[in-house]
């Protein structure tokens, strides 16, 4: 019963934080790769620098459990690795590639920048939206570490959390026999 719903977990953390992460993402660098945006630079530095430094992680514990209430819930294992730098960085360098004047007619005819989105450049990316996600889902599959963090509760333990506690066990009892 553990490990199915150890599984359970796993599966809706894996597949709703890749749907979230890549829609954060994308419209993050989306916002980075429309040259008419004033506080393009401003929002790209700001971006970069998460990428270069963080807070540490006592306060990133405290952030997470006290201000977000995020200990014991699915979101826990969903919303900290929701946005990327990274990734908004890739998914930014490859809509800068896409051609404006795809978006400039789009606008003659009347259409706003969330349709311009939707419509005209998430279609045409979807290489690196594969290549991101498949990054992404990935990361989420293979995470104990935000379950270890932020679950207490033995129920909400996702599968990688249970298994390497598993290891651990029988680690313990092996070097405790000898």
């Amino acid at each position: 019963d553990l490990l199915i719903n150890a599984y359970a977990i796993s599966i809706t953390v894996t597949v709703a934080g890749t749907v979230l992460s890549l829609l954060v993402c994308s419209l993050l660098a989306y916002c980075l790769s429309v040259r008419a945006l004033k506080l393009r630079r401003a929002l790209s530095v700001y971006v970069m620098v998460t990428m270069l430094f963080n807070g540490g992680m006592v306060p990133w514990y405290i952030i997470c459990t006290n201000v977000l209430h995020l200990k014991d819930t699915l979101w826990a294992l969903i919303l900290p690795m929701a946005c990327n730098a990274w990734n908004v960085f890739l998914l930014r360098n490859y809509f800068i590639s896409i051609p404006p004047e795809l978006a400039e007619s789009a606008r003659i005819d009347g259409a706003h920048d969330l349709l311009i989105f939707f419509r005209i450049v998430l279609p045409l990316s979807k290489p690196v939206l594969a290549t991101v996600g498949l990054m992404i889902c990935l990361g989420y599959w293979n995470d104990w570490w935000l379950g270890l963090m932020l679950i207490d509760n033995e129920t909400m333990k996702p599968l990688q959390l249970l298994l390497r506690s598993i290891t651990s066990n029988i680690q313990f009892l092996k070097y405790s026999k000898g």
